[in-house]
């Protein structure tokens, strides 16, 4: 992923209303801003939504992300603008689904045996399981951790990977599924315990 260009310090008086209504007003340095501040976190929500699909979820950033800045509007709140950033994700996603004839699938993580809780609004699920992943991310191992985020948050090839840990594709490819597995389990036991 790309590296931080406008980091918050050039930004002493930063709040999310003045930034998007800089946005609004077309300063590339405000969106540079919303950029760096969200790509990240889309990118890892897309993952998320994708089942691990890293291309796809780049493609989808690079949509959302196009789609942001054609419709971008002030906001007064941080949650306000994420619950916007996450809508958009989420239905730029949807709209692949549909192009490819499938179902859409709106909370991908849960497997038929996991836990029953309530179903909330659309922009409440995606809170939630974002927040479930945040949480859960940092109980992994140091090296689970850093193999995640150099394959979804710096989108490392397995190649890429391979030859830094001095293994196979397939090792990394066999790892990253073992890796995301016990996340997964981490997270559905993380949502069970929340509405229990």
């Amino acid at each position: 992923m790309p590296s931080k260009l406008h980091p918050l310090p050039e930004f002493p008086e930063t709040s999310v209303e003045l930034m998007t209504r800089r946005i609004v007003d077309g300063d590339e340095e405000a969106f540079g801003w919303l950029y760096d501040q969200y790509c990240d976190r889309l990118f890892r929500y897309l993952v998320v939504i994708t089942r691990g699909d890293e291309p796809l979820a780049r493609d989808l950033l690079q949509a959302t992300m196009t789609k942001v800045a054609r419709a971008v509007k002030p906001f007064s709140s941080e949650s306000h603008l994420w619950n916007w950033l996450a809508l958009i994700a989420r239905n730029t996603h949807l709209d692949h689904l549909r192009k490819q004839s499938r179902s859409p699938q709106f909370v991908p993580l849960l497997v038929e045996d996991g836990p029953d809780f309530p179903v909330n609004e659309p922009l409440d699920q995606d809170s939630t399981l974002l927040n479930a992943l945040e949480t859960c991310l940092p109980f992994l191992p140091d090296d689970d951790q850093k193999l995640l985020e150099a394959a979804y948050a710096e989108g490392l090839s397995h190649q890429a990977l391979a030859a830094k840990h001095a293994v196979s594709a397939k090792a990394i490819e066999s790892k990253l599924a073992r890796v995301r597995r016990r996340l997964r389990e981490a997270i559905l036991k993380h949502l069970h315990h929340e509405h229990s």
